[in-house]
């Protein structure tokens, strides 16, 4: 009769916990104030005994106006459910400019079931000086991840504050009668004081990040012609944003390049070196005579703003350089320092003559003969035929 009524109860506390229940944190050391409440996290709700509940979890990267995607990346809080959970709002958190946008992507892992189909997602956005006990927290349970980035990703970053974005997740795993198998992982623990069955409440748990928008800041990149936008491949030498080729015996280039703005009106700085130079007390970036630097020597872009230069290079291309121009703006990552994006300021350019792409290597290494006097010998002298623009690379020749 005891372990009946035991099931019977059970079975009421998990129905009731198919709501929504909005997140408002509760800390490990806090739970002593709640006298009997139940929590979820502890109960057995499986059907045999290697029953697994799932694991919630999310990523969050930034998306420039522009964009592109910033490297930063930080994962929702305590994903493996392992970690202390404080009352203080510690999670994890990323920062984002006025005009940016959020991408989220899913870490979440399934527990005994074969696939996780419900996503309950939750969020408030707390305005900067705001109380965030004072800002309301919008809920929604949904069927899969791609919708929960509809929700997410179309949050409007366009003022001061703090977005809070929390989950839980269930999967389709069979349960005692009348339970969903949710998570109980999670950096957030709240209580659900619905359920009239259960007046002292249930305790819940979410996953959380946190997007801090601040003021808007300036991105400067450089794009090649006939593009208006940076892509990841620009600042990849193997690859290049643009090739140029010169007629044999041509003295120089010229070619334009366009430095562009997509934040906040600043200052930045624009140089160009010779691919391996860019250490070089006087080539170099921080040298006094760089393959090219713009004049004047900083450059004001208004929001959204451009100016094209026509850069013209010496010719032919330095040995080692194998025809790489690299641009950069921006160049000690302090013009300006509030440039939080620094990811898109690298492009390179490839020059390279027309014609066959090939040229003769010697050895570096001297060869040295001891002949007789009066004597004559046949000498071979070994080279070998590779690529101009890139060396490491030889050619056979049939």
């Amino acid at each position: 009769m005891r372990k009946l009524i035991c099931f019977i109860l059970m079975t009421v506390f998990l129905m009731a916990n198919c709501l929504p229940v909005l997140a408002d944190g509760i800390g490990d050391n806090q739970r002593s104030d709640y006298p009997g409440v139940i929590d979820y996290k502890y109960h057995d709700i499986g059907l045999t005994p290697d029953h697994k509940k799932p694991s919630a979890g999310f990523s969050l990267q930034i998306k420039t106006p522009s964009g592109s995607l910033r490297a930063e990346t930080v994962k929702s809080g305590n994903i493996e459910g392992q970690h202390e959970i404080v009352n203080d709002q510690d999670s994890p958190t990323i920062s984002a400019s006025i005009g940016d946008s959020i991408v989220i992507s899913d870490r979440c892992t399934k527990g005994t079931g074969s696939i996780i189909n419900q996503y309950d997602i939750q969020y408030r956005f707390v305005p900067e000086g705001s109380n965030r006990e004072d800002c309301e927290i919008h809920s929604q349970i949904v069927s899969n991840f791609n919708a929960v980035k509809n929700i997410i990703e179309k949050l409007p970053l366009n003022e001061k504050g703090t977005y809070e974005i929390f989950m839980a997740v269930a999967d389709n795993a069979p349960c005692l009668p009348g339970a969903v198998n949710w998570s109980a992982n999670g950096n957030f623990r709240t209580i659900n004081t619905s359920n009239k069955n259960f007046p002292n409440g249930i305790f819940w748990y979410f996953t959380e990040a946190l997007v801090k928008v601040g003021a808007g800041s300036p991105d400067f990149y450089p794009t090649p012609e006939g593009s208006t936008e940076w892509k990841e491949e620009y600042k990849d030498p193997a690859r290049a944003a643009k090739t140029y080729e010169y007629e044999q015996g041509a003295t120089e280039i010229t070619f334009p390049v366009t430095l562009r703005n997509s934040g906040e009106k600043a200052v930045t700085d624009f140089r160009a070196v010779w691919y391996g130079q860019g250490s070089d007390p006087t080539a170099g970036w921080q040298g006094t005579n760089p393959a090219w630097k713009s004049d004047p020597a900083e450059i004001e872009l208004d929001k959204n703003g451009e100016q094209t230069f026509n850069i013209t290079v010496p010719l032919p291309v330095p040995d080692g350089s194998k025809g790489l121009l690299a641009f950069k703006c921006n160049v000690n990552g302090n013009t300006p320092a509030t440039e939080t994006n620094q990811e898109n300021n690298l492009m390179f350019i490839q020059i390279k003559p027309k014609g066959v792409d090939i040229k003769v290597v010697q050895p570096t290494q001297p060869r040295v003969f001891k002949l007789k006097p009066g004597k004559s010998v046949t000498i071979d002298i070994p080279y070998v035929v590779v690529s101009w623009t890139n060396p490491t690379y030889p050619f056979r020749l049939m």
